[in-house]
């Protein structure tokens, strides 16, 4: 099922933040029933589809790509499970990549996308480009990759080292904190810390 709203109207008021508004907008039901927000903007060929890169960002990450991008290409973004407008199951198992790679597809379904250039940033998206690519060739027409960190495509970053994802710590700092057990005292200490740490990898400062 697919719920396509007019960006000018709808239940919100508009949105004055944004370089440029979507063409449209609306929820893909993905098959165990989450509901996954998505934008569509532009109407250029070939389709972009921008994948959410973590579960802590939603698709405004892409807000300083898609002015430029959609005046070319069709663009279409969505906020991932558990973020932004999209729903939030609380099993776990809701979060694996079969799911994640279930909602490419749902939100592809729904903006009637049948093939698409993935783009995805850091692990987490591209790996779920490269899962998709190989189950269903068709549908990927190519995939753009940076700042890759996918499982055994690429070697661990020098500071993920650190991380003990299901280990309880004697402490937790740094990357430390991307830790099960952390999460569930100080959630918002891993986001801050998160967030940090990525921006002084880019500064070169970490």
């Amino acid at each position: 099922m697919t719920t396509v709203m007019d960006p000018s109207g709808g239940p919100t008021a508009p949105d004055a933040g944004r370089a440029v508004r979507p063409s449209s907008t609306g929820y893909a039901d993905a098959p165990d029933g989450v509901r996954i927000a998505f934008d569509v903007y532009g109407a250029g060929a070939p389709s972009l589809v921008l994948l959410p890169s973590t579960p802590i960002v939603h698709s405004r990450q892409w807000k300083g790509q898609v002015p430029y991008l959609s005046r070319h290409f069709r663009v279409i973004t969505f906020d991932g499970r558990g973020n932004g407008r999209s729903g939030r199951p609380t099993d776990p198992g809701a979060y694996s990549d079969v799911r994640i790679t279930d909602d490419i597809v749902a939100v592809m379904d729904a903006t009637a996308t049948s093939r698409a250039i993935l783009v995805g940033l850091c692990g987490d998206s591209v790996w779920r480009a490269v899962r998709l690519a190989a189950s269903d060739p068709d549908r990927v027409a190519g995939i753009v990759a940076f700042a890759v960190g996918v499982p055994r495509l690429s070697p661990p970053h020098p500071n993920r080292s650190a991380v003990r994802f299901e280990e309880v710590l004697p402490s937790y700092d740094g990357w430390a904190r991307l830790n099960r057990h952390y999460w569930r005292t100080d959630y918002p200490g891993f986001a801050e810390e998160f967030t940090a740490l990525v921006a002084a990898a880019e500064e070169g400062t970490s």
